[in-house]
């Protein structure tokens, strides 16, 4: 993710979850820190992906702010066949 260091919209949890993604390289203030980052791990980006640390942050942000179904997929096809 990009976005700017200091958001006015942002509450003091969602500067902590900021703060916690930029320590893993997974929230960067500018694009061009980005292209960066990524230029230079492009090659094992799907490791870097893997790391224990980057799985267990993702796990806890989204078990926090995202729930999904664990029958997502049939919920989708039930409201698509409604159309």
């Amino acid at each position: 993710m990009v976005g700017l260091p200091y958001n006015e919209y942002f509450s003091e949890e969602g500067y902590e979850v900021v703060k916690i993604l930029r320590e893993a390289n997974m929230y960067f203030d500018t694009y061009s820190d980005a292209i960066v980052f990524i230029n230079n791990n492009i090659a094992d980006i799907e490791i870097w992906w893997k790391e224990k640390r980057r799985i267990y942050i993702t796990r806890q942000l989204k078990s926090k702010y995202i729930w999904c179904s664990d029958n997502a997929k049939k919920e989708w096809i039930n409201e698509f066949l409604k159309i």
